[in-house]
């Protein structure tokens, strides 16, 4: 699965969103940062990890993130071939 979202830039907002993905039991396979444009230190992340939408822990931890996050589109589900 693909997501990308911003974070607030306060302490420990990154450890607080890895947690999450840790408490879920899902294990992140890939994790990259990119700079927004004309801001002052802000990133957009981009997660995959291993999941599928229809598990009710991955489809809670979404609900939990759109919810939350100034920012949050979900990307895709993707089967490994």
């Amino acid at each position: 699965m693909s997501v990308s979202l911003a974070l607030p830039h306060t302490s420990s907002a990154l450890y607080r969103l890895l947690t999450k993905f840790s408490v879920a039991g899902l294990n992140l396979s890939m994790i990259e940062s990119r700079p927004i444009a004309n801001t002052d230190f802000d990133v957009v992340f981009y997660l995959d990890f291993e999941g599928a939408i229809t598990s009710p822990d991955v489809a809670k931890l979404m609900s939990e993130l759109n919810s939350e996050l100034s920012y949050f589109k979900f990307l895709g589900n993707y089967e490994e071939i």
